[in-house]
């Protein structure tokens, strides 16, 4: 929200910053934002599309075809885009809380950099950054659940 914006969304600010401090070095941002509910794996940017299928690399590494991955230029857009996403997660009301996500959430932030001056055969860094919002899971004692 507003009031509360998160750790996701204060780590970008951070990043944002970071980069536009470094004048020496070219960035290319990337980020992605599924849901894991019920073993199906949903992309938050595009809702309506059908469940995701999580397959293996040529490489070895884990992919999730069709997930769709954006490249915000601001900390604004990227606020909007955390925000549609949000509203776009699993979510059921318990006692303990109104907005309880049922679901597990994966944003991932990929960053690629390299220097002002390199030419087109320069190598560059890429990071991967994930951060994962767990479904919630209240204890008996605050629903009042019984038995």
């Amino acid at each position: 929200s507003v009031d509360q914006p998160g750790v996701i969304y204060r780590t970008m600010v951070d990043l944002f910053k970071l980069m536009e401090e470094k004048e020496d070095t070219v960035f290319e941002l990337s980020v992605s934002y599924l849901e894991i509910y019920n073993e199906a794996i949903r992309d938050l940017f595009s809702p309506s599309n059908p469940p995701l299928p999580l397959r293996e690399s040529e490489s070895g590494g884990v992919v999730i075809s069709g997930l769709s991955y954006y490249s915000p230029k601001s900390v604004r857009e990227l606020y909007d885009m955390l925000l549609r996403g949000n509203q776009n997660r699993t979510q059921h009301p318990t006692d303990a809380n109104a907005q309880s996500s049922r679901s597990h959430a994966v944003f991932q932030v990929y960053l690629r950099q390299r220097p002002v001056n390199s030419g087109t055969t320069t190598q560059f860094s890429l990071s991967k950054l994930s951060l994962i919002d767990l479904a919630g899971s209240e204890r008996a004692i605050v629903t009042a659940n019984q038995g």
